[in-house]
């Protein structure tokens, strides 16, 4: 059984993208393998998160299935995978994303991380990549890495 680490859960209407406009569930990943100059996001492991539109509290990690089981009872039609970068759970992607019913799935991703895009794209509806310049991050161009 996968698990992953989670900062946060929410609603809300997507401001950008394939989606704009439309309400859309958002699952915020810790971790990220860049260190972006501008990011305002802590990705710091935390012990729980919350799924604000309930104002549940759940604990880090949570698995596959109970994550699944929370996307699920939502009613949003769409379902953005943040972060952080969600690719680098792609194990757990692997094991969750088949256990979504009913909702388009649009992955926000640096797109550093082709083998892992790989590993989930047939579960993807949409792909939103923010290739990241040098001078964001300090760190080697990756457009190879984005292209492929």
């Amino acid at each position: 059984m996968k698990t992953a680490v989670i900062k946060e859960i929410f609603s809300s209407i997507q401001g950008e993208g394939f989606y704009i406009g439309e309400k859309q569930l958002f699952i915020r990943f810790c971790g990220c393998n860049l260190k972006c100059n501008y990011c305002d996001t802590d990705f710091a492991n935390n012990e729980t998160f919350t799924f604000y539109d309930t104002n549940e509290v759940f604990e880090n990690p949570i698995s596959a299935v109970n994550l699944a089981n929370i996307v699920n009872s939502c009613d949003a039609k769409t379902v953005s995978l943040t972060g952080g970068e969600p690719l680098l759970h792609s194990d757990f992607l692997l094991e969750f994303l088949p256990l979504v019913k009913n909702k388009k799935i649009y992955l926000e991703t640096n797109g550093t991380l082709p083998y892992e895009l790989k590993q989930i794209i047939q579960y993807t509806d949409i792909v939103s990549m923010d290739i990241k310049l040098f001078c964001s991050t300090k760190q080697e161009n990756q457009f190879l890495a984005n292209r492929e």
